[in-house]
């Protein structure tokens, strides 16, 4: 971790972790697979907040430094009041949300099709996605892999 952090301190850029979901068919998942981005700030207590930019992650600063480190929560602590965002598969499927089983085809469309269809994923958007954990896998129905990231 120092050695991917350290590249924030002289460069304007930002390093991002994300809390391993347990997706689909995602293999072993236990208690053990996830390390919650609080356990990051435990082993790091000299990043500091910094200035958010909107979107999903929590930023950091280390002292000093010119670039962020982004803590990005979907299991400890949801953070879908935030998300304003929608998922384009490869194959042409719109999710509403990463986690909702929902899909919208878009493959085909005319752009007054394809416009419909994206108005139609916006307003199934739920408002927060099921708990995830060990026990409670994603109900996306398909791996990272096959969704997009």
């Amino acid at each position: 971790i120092d050695y991917m952090l350290s590249a924030t301190e002289d460069l304007p850029l930002d390093v991002r972790f994300i809390e391993l979901m347990p997706m689909h068919d995602g293999g072993e998942f236990g208690q053990q697979a996830l390390i919650p981005c609080q356990r990051v700030l435990e082993v790091l207590p000299e990043l500091t907040p910094a200035s958010q930019d909107g979107g999903v992650a929590k930023l950091y600063r280390l002292p000093g430094a010119q670039g962020n480190v982004g803590l990005i929560s979907p299991v400890s602590s949801h953070f879908c009041a935030l998300c304003n965002r929608i998922r384009l598969t490869a194959d042409g499927m719109l999710k509403p949300c990463l986690h909702s089983p929902d899909e919208f085809p878009i493959k085909g469309l005319d752009g007054k099709e394809m416009r419909a269809q994206f108005v139609r994923t916006i307003e199934a958007k739920p408002p927060c996605h099921a708990d995830l954990s060990a026990a409670q896998r994603s109900q996306a129905g398909r791996d990272m892999n096959r969704i997009g990231g």
